[in-house]
């Protein structure tokens, strides 16, 4: 994981979330100030994983945590609000407090990372491992079938 989208209306703090992701490593996508421009970027697949505020001046990020967790895309929450204050849309991901440690951001999108990388693999990978000797068919469709392969009984 090394494409984060930084969703944050204040422009200086959007800048200063892109600088630091980008001196840790990351590749930042965006900033996006608004949850159009947010979910045209989730749309566009250009991510890996989200940084977002939880309040973006006259809305919120509620439907663009609820896009990413649709497509199964991890995020991490900011906000200077408990975590049993936000929408439920915004469980699925982690939290962070606001004033921001950038340390504890690094730490959330770290463990994001390595359930990632511990867990999603490609279909091909995923099944090769874990079904032993079932293979599958059309791959790019929402649901996979999957039969015996014809050598096997």
């Amino acid at each position: 994981m090394k494409r984060v989208l930084v969703v944050e209306d204040d422009p200086i703090i959007a800048l200063d979330l892109a600088k630091q992701l980008t001196d840790a490593g990351y590749v930042v996508v965006g900033p996006a100030s608004s949850a159009a421009r947010a979910l045209h970027l989730i749309r566009a697949d250009v991510c890996d994983a989200a940084v977002l505020d939880v309040n973006l001046r006259r809305e919120t990020s509620e439907s663009i945590a609820i896009g990413l967790a649709r497509l199964s895309l991890p995020f991490v929450t900011l906000s200077g609000y408990t975590s049993d204050q936000h929408p439920a849309a915004f469980s699925k991901g982690h939290f962070a407090v606001r004033p921001l440690r950038f340390a504890d951001l690094l730490k959330a999108l770290r463990a994001i990372s390595l359930h990632v990388e511990a867990h999603q693999r490609s279909p091909a990978q995923y099944f090769r491992s874990h079904l032993n000797g079932i293979c599958a068919t059309d791959l790019n469709s929402s649901e996979v079938a999957v039969r015996k392969p014809k050598n096997s009984r």
